[in-house]
């Protein structure tokens, strides 16, 4: 087993005429793709079906996605430190066998239900559904989330910024679009039920095989150095925001500011798209707009989205990481003021900027941010509890949404109360700064 997964096995990375940390780009890239079908992007247009075939209503779907997504996230610490030990090699393959068994699973959870008892049952209904959210959250969410922008993070650090912009440029059409696309695949498939089993036997097998060819889990054990070159680090060597004069544990990252404040920045981002992801059709009928005009409005956000990536990521690698926690905690409030003016043009204007703006600055911002403030050595467990407050908070969006409908009649309270969130978050992130920074004094006097 040892030799299966050795960095050199099938072939050296060090041998290849170029930097393979662009091969991890790529790989990176496509293992977040593959976890579409884990994401709230890939669930939303599937609730519909879900809901009819096993007989439950939005609220107990939502509180089946909630607590199927709590239990999911409070799962991956744990997984962090796998990460650590083992490297994003064998994680990525344990991921892609786990998202692609579970998917199979969830395509049929409405036949279990009636092979079980003969006929509906909410009682047996929740329980089966909350089984298969918890593992596509879980594995394709969390895990694949977790493998592939770590793995980024490892391999860059002057060009960290630029990688992951590149590597989100994909990932940001493919998410921001999934709704109409996985739309239009369940009408011409033939239904819910063959669009999961088709994405379930492809992650099953070709991801699985993707991850172990192309995954390493850090340079220098592929005989290599960090962005290719040591010397390409030196600039940047005088500026106490990109030195790592200290690497944190995960214990002691959750003790800094930085921490609290970035992480839940950037779960307000999950909060909001997960709501927004889960309730689309219900969302469209309120503001009287066509469904698929919501879709394709959603999906055009790319064109700002896209950019906006570029530039954050030319910000990551020059300016304080705060700058960049501005634009999207900006953007995200616009872009739900903009929710609230729809159907209008102004509405659909400030939407595209806002959303556009804030899901451009996120893949970004979850790639650079960690390894810059702690280090790589704990980067795994870190990550993880990154990502557990993410899958946390996207889980109670949908149930939040819809208790304001189910309280007032409207999902407008929930939009303004996110709103506020946001408000307090930007100034919040004015305020934080580099934990780096704190031990860049002791190390210039050592």
């Amino acid at each position: 087993m040892r030799r299966f997964f050795d960095p050199n096995m099938p072939f050296r990375p060090a041998s290849l005429p170029f930097f393979y940390g662009w091969a991890i780009v790529a790989a990176g890239t496509g293992a977040m793709l593959f976890s579409l079908p884990g994401q709230t992007a890939g669930i939303g247009p599937f609730k519909e079906h879900m809901m009819a075939a096993l007989h439950v209503s939005s609220m107990q779907l939502s509180i089946a996605y909630m607590i199927g997504t709590i239990v999911s996230g409070l799962s991956l610490p744990s997984i962090g430190g796998v990460f650590d030990r083992i490297g994003a090699r064998k994680v990525g393959v344990m991921a892609s066998i786990g998202l692609g068994l579970s998917l199979l699973y969830i395509s049929q959870v409405d036949r279990i239900m009636f092979g079980i008892l003969g006929r509906s049952s909410v009682w047996l209904a929740m329980p089966l559904i909350i089984l298969g959210f918890f593992a596509i959250r879980f594995w394709g969410q969390g895990v694949f989330s977790i493998v592939s922008r770590a793995m980024i993070g490892k391999w860059f650090d002057r060009k960290r910024g630029i990688a992951s912009a590149i590597s989100g440029m994909p990932v940001a059409i493919a998410f921001t679009s999934a709704l109409y696309i996985l739309y239009k695949i369940i009408e011409t498939m033939g239904g819910w039920r063959q669009a999961w089993i088709g994405m379930g036997l492809f992650v099953l097998f070709f991801s699985t095989v993707f991850c172990w060819l192309i995954f390493r889990d850090n340079p220098e054990e592929c005989g290599l150095v960090m962005d290719g070159s040591a010397d390409l680090g030196l600039a940047k060597a005088k500026n106490d925001e990109f030195v790592i004069n200290r690497e944190f544990t995960a214990r002691e990252a959750l003790r800094t500011m930085a921490f609290w404040v970035f992480s839940l920045t950037i779960c307000i981002n999950g909060f909001v798209g997960t709501a927004i992801g889960f309730h689309a059709q219900s969302l469209t009928q309120e503001i009287g707009m066509d469904q698929e005009a919501f879709y394709l409005l959603l999906a055009s956000t790319i064109f700002i989205n896209i950019p906006v990536s570029f530039i954050v990521g030319w910000m990551t690698s020059r300016f304080r990481l705060k700058y960049a926690y501005l634009v999207t905690a900006f953007g995200m409030a616009l872009g739900m003021v903009g929710y609230l003016l729809l159907p209008s043009e102004l509405g659909r204007i400030l939407f595209l900027l806002g959303f556009g703006a804030t899901w451009g600055s996120f893949g970004t911002l979850v790639t650079v941010t960690w390894p810059r403030y702690y280090g790589r050595r704990h980067l795994g467990k870190i990550s993880s509890w990154v990502m557990m407050l993410m899958v946390v908070t996207s889980a109670l969006g949908p149930v939040f949404f819809d208790f304001c409908k189910l309280l007032m009649g409207s999902y407008r309270p929930a939009f303004f109360i996110s709103i506020g969130l946001s408000v307090i978050f930007f100034f919040l992130c004015f305020k934080t700064e580099n934990p780096q920074r704190k031990y860049a004094k002791a190390a210039a006097e050592s």
